[in-house]
């Protein structure tokens, strides 16, 4: 009896048992299967957050940001559209997501809008005050083939080369180099027919508002002295730079647009106009700059005053001293023997009515400076090296080659008169007595020693025609 009761006992137990189970089995289906809809979403974004409550949180604001930064990025896309692939690979490369302030950003990008809409035009121009119209034909011509948009491109990717690419100097130096040459644009040089390009330059830079925000007086005096000064001497670091880059710039171009271009080698000079026989023997004042590099002197007879120049503002401009830094620059394509022998012709001969060189009795023969320099041109377009011809435009670049050509004539060949200049000048004023008193002071002239030339001096004086026989005495100007 007592084992029925033990296994009706355990019957019902199980029974029991067995009918809560199956119970809580039937509903797991139902309640798993409605979870499920819910949480695995959940879980799905569970697994990619970290744990814990300020984790989330700030996974979510990271969240919220990233739709409104997209969209400033879709916005910048849009400023950004330039028409020209070239402007926009520029600026893709120098100047987002580099170390630009948001204004000097804003003020690369305003620059860069107004070349893409009017930097098509040659970027040299010939016309009133621009030393540019001094080049040769022939090469002005060839650089008249890269556009204003190009040049101001390559002149800036220069100046960022040479300034490493990088650092906080950086911005100012590529805001410098795209403006630079923006007067130069033509329906900007007739609002300012009175200045030169880099002054109109200056003038477009100045409105520009961000710039005037951007910069503090003492740094936009900086940068707009570097473009007034680009094409003259200066020892100011961002002229230096911008003016060596600019050179740099041209003569890519020049190598780049002659390869089928410069093919005769013509080997004539630039002649002057001929003229009246009475008319005045002296070198005349303008030629003088075509290489003299001892600063600026007072004449016996005083500086004859100009009236003071002007801005495109209308504020006056001070004549100012130039500090000249001379480069000896290495001319694989220079030969002494050469040089001397294309110069040789030049002696005691007149040149409608001027003389160009001529020889004294005690051994010296003195040559314009401006000569020199012409043998230079002659020289370097017959042998094809038209970049030399760029110092037309460029004063310092001149001198630098001038200097470098009369160095080596003075180490290598003797051929100086060492007592008559000294050893850091290619040239110097000297004063020029004629047989009835008259006196010449503003010929700026290289001596040279008559040896090189001829082996008596005699034969070089038996040169002589007109009035160069009259010519009795020459002295330095100044000791």
């Amino acid at each position: 009896m007592r084992l029925i009761l033990l296994i009706t006992g355990i019957s019902c137990i199980l029974y029991a048992l067995y009918g809560l189970f199956s119970n809580k089995f039937r509903k797991i289906p139902t309640l798993s299967l409605k979870k499920e809809k819910i949480t695995l979403k959940e879980l799905s974004k569970l697994w990619l957050e970290p744990v814990g409550d300020d984790s989330r949180n700030e996974h979510t604001e990271k969240k919220i940001e990233e739709p409104a930064h997209s969209e400033e990025k879709k916005t910048e896309e849009i400023q950004i559209s330039y028409k020209h692939q070239e402007i926009r690979d520029f600026y893709l490369k120098h100047i987002a997501n580099k170390d630009f302030s948001r204004l000097h950003e804003k003020i690369a990008r305003e620059l860069l809008n107004i070349l893409d809409r009017e930097g098509d035009c040659p970027s040299v121009v010939n016309s009133f005050n621009e030393d540019e119209g001094k080049l040769p034909k022939d090469v002005y011509d060839i650089l008249a083939r890269t556009s204003l948009l190009q040049h101001t491109l390559n002149v800036t990717e220069k100046m960022i080369e040479l300034l490493g690419g990088s650092g906080p100097f950086l911005s100012k130096a590529v805001i410098t180099a795209l403006a630079h040459d923006l007067g130069k644009i033509p329906s900007h040089r007739k609002l300012y027919a009175t200045g030169d390009h880099p002054l109109v330059s200056i003038g477009l830079l100045n409105q520009i508002e961000a710039f005037n925000n951007a910069f503090s007086d003492e740094k936009k005096d900086e940068i707009f002295k570097a473009i007034k000064d680009h094409h003259r001497n200066s020892d100011e670091f961002l002229c230096q730079k911008l003016k060596e880059a600019d050179q740099a710039a041209r003569r890519k171009e020049l190598a780049e647009n002659s390869k089928n271009i410069i093919q005769n080698a013509a080997a004539n000079t630039q002649t002057e106009e001929p003229v009246p026989e009475s008319a005045s023997l002296e070198c005349p004042d303008n030629s003088v700059k075509e290489g003299y590099i001892i600063p600026h002197f007072i004449s016996d007879e005083g500086d004859k005053k100009r009236p003071s120049d002007t801005d495109i503002f209308g504020s006056p401009v001070k004549p100012e001293k130039e500090k000249v830094t001379i480069i000896e620059h290495d001319l694989p394509w220079f030969d002494p023997e050469e040089f001397l022998s294309e110069l040789n012709p030049y002696i005691n001969r007149l040149n409608g009515g001027r003389w160009d060189a001529f020889s004294m009795s005690n051994g010296y023969v003195y040559f314009q400076v401006k000569i020199l320099w012409e043998v230079v041109k002659k020289i370097a377009r017959r042998k094809g090296n038209t970049e030399v011809l760029l110092g037309d435009a460029d004063e310092s670049m001149r001198q630098n080659i001038l200097f470098s050509i009369v160095n080596r004539l003075r180490t290598d060949k003797d051929a100086i008169a060492r007592g008559l200049i000294q050893d850091k000048y290619f040239g110097a004023p000297f004063i020029v007595t004629m047989r009835d008193g008259k006196k010449f002071d503003k010929g700026y002239y290289t001596p040279f020693v008559a040896e090189v030339f001829t082996s008596t001096v005699s034969e070089l004086e038996a040169r002589k025609v007109g009035k160069l026989k009259d010519i009795v005495d020459v002295s330095p100007k100044y000791e």
